[in-house]
């Protein structure tokens, strides 16, 4: 059925309003367009520039973009926490008291190694928590973070390599230690390597009685049953102590911040070297009347 002249009139209008009404509307969208401010390519990439060029829907926008963006709280204390590097840890025990476990740190502003405890202050950053690979250092204004332990020979060498500490190449691992030196008085030692230097040593007992016999006991002046330390007077495995950075005559005072008072203390260190409890190790040695510390890292 046909339409009168009427409806048809009716409907041809109706047809050319809705397209002028929507090339009017493509013309004001544009001419909106043409009359926003340019926004110059170095900002492009600036969330808060985005936000307020898509104006449009702000109210649906999540606000947490511009609290992300707001740069007041980067201050100093993320710059202090990458201030210090994770050596290694250690037990330490005490008796009486319930075994605890210590870190070192690289202190890279001194250049410095440094055994800390839970809860101490390192001058601004607190050591909120020490587990086996890694430490939790808090600034100040409660901000925390975590210094992972990194078990990549490589990845120690290159950091040592930044802070100017590596000695020589520092791919040298032709030693009973498979040990690469680091810095003046630092090594990196390779896990498998002492291993199975240490099971070579079981298997030949005498050798083993040689490591110890090398270590004599000094005793206190006022006290002839106190041992206060161990004097290297080497008797067999000298490529080791050498490898070790030992030298003849250097008194071995303490073992991870713990006097060396027995044999007993070197067996124990020794048992969490073996059961993988500890991945660095300290020796506080006196050479020629002055005190050092000797640090390895079991890689």
């Amino acid at each position: 059925m046909s339409l009168t002249p009427r409806y048809e009139n009716w409907l041809f209008r109706c047809t050319w309003l809705a397209v002028w009404l929507v090339v009017l509307e493509g013309f004001l969208l544009l001419h909106s367009y043409l009359a926003m401010p340019r926004v110059p390519s170095s900002e492009h990439n600036n969330p808060v520039v985005n936000a307020w060029r898509d104006a449009g829907s702000l109210l649906a926008r999540d606000w947490s973009v511009f609290q992300k963006c707001d740069t007041a709280g980067v201050g100093s204390s993320s710059l202090t926490l990458k201030r210090f590097r994770l050596v290694g840890t250690f037990f330490v025990y005490e008796q009486g008291s319930q075994d605890t476990r210590k870190a070192v740190l690289d202190d890279l502003k001194d250049k410095t190694q440094r055994i800390v405890s839970e809860s101490e202050d390192l001058g601004g950053v607190t050591v909120a928590k020490i587990l086996r690979d890694s430490v939790t250092l808090r600034s100040s204004d409660g901000q925390e973070e975590e210094l992972l332990l990194g078990f990549s020979g490589a990845e120690n060498a290159a950091t040592a390599s930044q802070s100017g500490q590596i000695i020589g190449d520092g791919k040298s691992t032709s030693n009973k230690l498979g040990a690469r030196q680091v810095g003046e008085s630092s090594w990196i030692v390779s896990r498998k390597v002492l291993l199975d230097y240490y099971q070579e040593l079981r298997d030949e007992p005498q050798r083993l009685v040689n490591v110890f016999d090398s270590l004599k006991p000094l005793y206190d002046t006022s006290d002839k049953h106190r041992i206060t330390g161990y004097k290297l007077g080497i008797e067999g495995e000298s490529d080791f102590f050498a490898a070790a950075g030992l030298k003849e005559g250097d008194v071995v005072r303490k073992v991870n911040d713990a006097p060396m008072t027995n044999r007993q203390q070197a067996e124990r260190f020794i048992g969490d070297f073996v059961n993988d409890k500890a991945n660095a190790f300290v020796l506080e040695v006196e050479r020629d009347g002055v005190t050092q510390k000797l640090v390895y890292q079991t890689r």
